[in-house]
């Protein structure tokens, strides 16, 4: 193909693009009007406050820089394919796949006003997470962690029980650290012939604003997803463990004044475990992948990602199971090979 041809073939084509989709008129609503008043939308569908402010921090750090006072209608494929490339190449797939995701949702609002007349953020390149081999700690490393945590325990100036939080959260097969924190002893069955527990809300942290989910601190009376509500039986050991400090009506793990510990002091604490322990890179999400491949290598990945609360056993293969590297012995079968 000459250059003139190709030429010609790009001018038709901006053409026709230009017959599908007219310019817009001068004005009209922003990007930020459109993020706003989407978020608005799912405020009043009374979405989670960990889902709001996820999304209004990829509006605010990663669109609105870019995007804020771009009327809406102006904005092409190519403007938003730049911000997602500027996260692919800094190797950061998963954010770009998370800002693409708010893109669109935010275009399809936007389109439900009659703001635009298509969804230019459908049309940008879809994002592929490279999969990544799980490293997960080893149960000597978690021994050692899980050690350390009740040395500290034993100190009376700390007043948090990382030892026990640290129990619940393998006992009761890989808890988020915010299921950990938000579990109530409303949602502990320590007398039935099973002891459970009962994972039904979370607790989350997010920046201090005017609207009711930008409060700070608090206790969110449900889980991260829909599949993460779920019955644990418990081992017997932690059930004994959690017999003698039973108080109904509480949290199980609270601050002197009865509220939920902050996610910045869990870590604080955490942190100073772990490098006591000699295990400095461990941390509560490589308990929930040393649970996870536990249950996995025993029971199978259905079963795992049933426990650890995921929507698909795929994000707990990619994310969550370690690999094997042995495979069954099938030896007899080779041999008939031999010539």
């Amino acid at each position: 193909m000459t250059d003139l041809e190709t030429t010609v073939r790009r001018i038709v084509r901006e053409e026709v693009a230009r017959a599908l989709h007219p310019a817009p008129l001068p004005g009209g609503p922003t990007f930020a009007d459109a993020g706003d008043a989407w978020l608005a939308d799912l405020e009043r569908l009374r979405r989670p406050a960990n889902t709001l402010r996820r999304y209004e921090e990829q509006l605010r750090l990663h669109l609105y820089p870019d995007l804020a006072d771009q009327p809406i209608a102006a904005i092409d494929r190519r403007r938003l394919q730049e911000i997602l490339r500027r996260y692919v190449t800094a190797d950061r797939h998963a954010r770009a796949r998370g800002i693409r995701s708010v893109m669109i949702s935010v275009c399809e609002f936007a389109l439900q006003q009659e703001w635009v007349d298509h969804n230019v953020a459908r049309t940008t390149t879809s994002i592929r997470v490279p999969r990544h081999p799980v490293s997960v700690p080893s149960a000597a490393d978690v021994a050692a962690l899980r050690r350390a945590a009740g040395a500290r325990h034993d100190d009376p100036r700390a007043t948090m029980p990382l030892g026990l939080m640290i129990d619940v959260i393998i006992g009761a097969g890989g808890l988020r650290l915010g299921e950990m924190r938000g579990l109530r002893w409303a949602d502990v069955d320590l007398a039935g012939a099973v002891p459970s527990v009962v994972v039904a809300g979370t607790v989350v942290q997010v920046r201090r604003g005017d609207r009711a989910w930008e409060r700070g601190l608090h206790l969110q009376p449900t889980p991260k997803t829909s599949t993460s509500r779920r019955q644990i039986a418990i081992p017997a050991w932690l059930a004994e463990e959690l017999r003698p400090l039973e108080q109904p009506g509480v949290l199980v793990f609270h601050t002197r004044g009865g509220g939920p510990y902050s996610p910045a002091n869990v870590h604080s604490r955490w942190r100073q475990a772990a490098a006591a322990a000699g295990v400095p890179e461990l941390g509560p999400h490589d308990l929930r992948k040393y649970v996870g491949t536990l249950i996995a290598d025993a029971l199978g990945v259905d079963v795992a990602s049933r426990v650890l609360g995921h929507a698909s056993g795929q994000v707990t293969e990619r994310h969550y199971i370690a690999r094997a590297t042995a495979v069954p012995d099938v030896t007899t079968l080779l041999d008939q090979l031999r010539g």
